[in-house]
């Protein structure tokens, strides 16, 4: 694979990535529900040296689950 391009729904951030995904996954519990507004969240994990963000920059949230 080579390059992947894409953008959060709003198009304020976008970014690249350079090869294949270490891990992706599907997560139903009830906080992602919540935050997607859907049944379900997909997350894509890559190495940070593949990742470019090509427009704009994210806000990181962090969890604590107990």
């Amino acid at each position: 694979m080579g390059e992947s391009k894409g953008q959060c729904a709003c198009g304020a951030v976008a970014y690249s990535i350079d090869g294949e995904p270490i891990n992706t996954a599907f997560c139903y519990c009830k906080s992602c529900q919540v935050h997607t507004g859907s049944d379900k969240w997909f997350g894509v994990w890559v190495p940070k040296e593949k990742l470019t963000f090509t427009k704009g920059q994210p806000i990181l949230y962090t969890t604590a689950f107990s």
